[in-house]
């Protein structure tokens, strides 16, 4: 768990990306959501609080 942070930044800075080049909020959500039988469920839900943090930010 100690790498969790770099996993946090670099999914807020793709979200980040993504938002800047045109892709919808529920674009994103459902791009994390598809990772669920790949990454794993913990994996997912750190990602969706991440995402919620950064669209709190851009609102």
């Amino acid at each position: 768990m100690r790498d969790a942070w770099l996993c946090d930044a670099s999914t807020a800075g793709d979200a980040e990306a993504a938002l800047q080049i045109g892709a919808t909020r529920e674009q994103i959500v459902e791009t994390v959501l598809q990772l669920t039988f790949y990454a794993g469920g913990p994996a997912v839900r750190n990602a969706l609080i991440v995402l919620k943090e950064v669209f709190a930010q851009t609102t």
